[in-house]
């Protein structure tokens, strides 16, 4: 399975976006990563299945979600 992820900087933000996208029929997991000294420490991966990508980069835009994504 392809997977790609959505990076958030904050866990609670993380939920709700899992949240949000599960309630549209995409399942995720979120994944803390530690980054290296610079703030923030950590960030949040959701990653979900790649073929999801369009329908979830949609409805997370359409809620004003600040996110990176990771290929």
């Amino acid at each position: 399975m392809d997977t790609v992820a959505f990076v958030f900087y904050s866990a609670t933000v993380a939920q709700g976006a899992k949240k949000r996208l599960e309630k549209i029929g995409i399942q995720g997991e979120i994944m803390k990563t530690r980054k290296g000294l610079i703030t923030p420490s950590c960030v949040y991966n959701l990653v979900l299945n790649s073929k999801d990508l369009y329908k979830a980069k949609t409805e997370l835009d359409s809620y004003m979600y600040d996110y990176d994504i990771l290929a």
